[in-house]
């Protein structure tokens, strides 16, 4: 039963502590890494609270640290997450993508790789313009002549209705790839705001969690 309550308490502490951190991360659009011993303080003070005087001791200190130490990666990596999400340099990319992607060049594109593609499964041979791929194709240059000729008068051809709802199927296809690549950015982000500090302040709030149930508040 002893056991249950550290888990509870220090689970509690933890998510108050983690909580604090990210709210005041999200105010000022900052990784605060030294609060990351706040969430240390507060998990092993639950557990010392939920602990009788009797069972202080390596126990609960261990349970706090085991508490503590996942969440506060998990936090850790959210922050950044967030702050790499809220960069200007990154929302004015994706915006100028997802823009990009909808003129009428980009529409052609879309019907020149089904072109391409039906050539390709009928075993059509393509000449593609030099170093090209129809992996890579994006522009009206990257295509055979033949084919962006034939993709523009097909586009051309469409009405306003077919043309739109083909719009509104490339803005679906386009939100999902800049999703990824917003997560591949912001993780590559991340990588870069951990540092040596990150396992000083670890290190900290490690200590904090384990040393408060561990004993008496004189030994601390």
């Amino acid at each position: 039963m002893g056991f249950l309550k550290w888990m509870i308490a220090g689970l509690v502490g933890a998510l108050v502590g983690a909580g604090i951190w990210y709210w005041t991360a999200s105010l000022n659009e900052a990784t605060y890494n030294w609060m990351a011993c706040l969430v240390g303080i507060t998990t092993g003070f639950a557990v010392r609270l939920a602990t009788e005087e009797a069972d202080r001791g390596i126990k609960p200190g261990l349970v706090a640290i085991f508490i503590a130490l996942p969440l506060l990666i998990y936090t850790k990596h959210e922050i950044a997450l967030m702050t790499a999400a809220n960069d200007p340099e990154i929302e004015n990319f994706l915006d100028a993508a997802f823009d990009g992607s909808m003129d009428e060049e980009s529409m052609i594109c879309t019907v020149a790789d089904e072109i391409a593609l039906e050539r390709m499964d009928a075993g059509i041979p393509i000449e593609w313009p030099e170093e090209m791929t129809y992996e890579d194709a994006s522009w009206e240059e990257d295509y055979p002549a033949d084919i962006w000729a034939e993709a523009k008068k097909k586009w051309q051809s469409l009405s306003d209705e077919e043309q739109a709802k083909r719009v509104r199927a490339n803005e679906k296809k386009v939100r999902a790839v800049l999703v990824d690549q917003e997560r591949e950015i912001g993780s590559r982000q991340i990588q870069g705001t951990f540092s040596p500090w990150d396992i000083v302040w670890f290190l900290f709030a490690a200590i904090a969690a384990f040393r408060l149930p561990a004993g008496p508040l004189s030994d601390i």
